[in-house]
């Protein structure tokens, strides 16, 4: 009688469940139009260490790029990993002294 043997694991397969690239580029492009109306995409960024894709937001009405507004912390995230799942990171609100020292310095 002969061994059975296992067959090879397809490389190009995916784990049950996950999505490949472009289902989820589709998916982020999707979730920035709801967006649309008040942020603008500054970019989009591929995780490959933990596999996601992300998505940067900046507000559309203010003329900023995308270095300032990180630094700033005016940025919308949206983070899509292999399986779908959807987290957005909103920026905090400007409390009322950060509002009067921007107003002062023009930011």
């Amino acid at each position: 009688m002969m061994p059975e043997s296992t067959p090879e694991p397809d490389p190009l397969a995916r784990p049950t469940g996950e999505l490949s690239k472009k289902e989820r580029h589709q998916l982020l492009m999707h979730t920035i139009q709801l967006y649309d109306d008040e942020w603008k995409l500054a970019g989009i960024r591929a995780d490959e260490e933990h596999n996601w894709l992300i998505a940067l937001l900046v507000p559309r009405g203010k003329r900023i790029d995308l270095r300032s507004a990180i630094s700033k912390r005016e940025v919308l995230k949206i983070i899509i990993d292999s399986r779908g799942n959807t987290n957005i990171q909103e920026p905090r609100k400007r409390g009322p002294f950060r509002k009067l020292t921007s107003w002062f310095t023009g930011d």
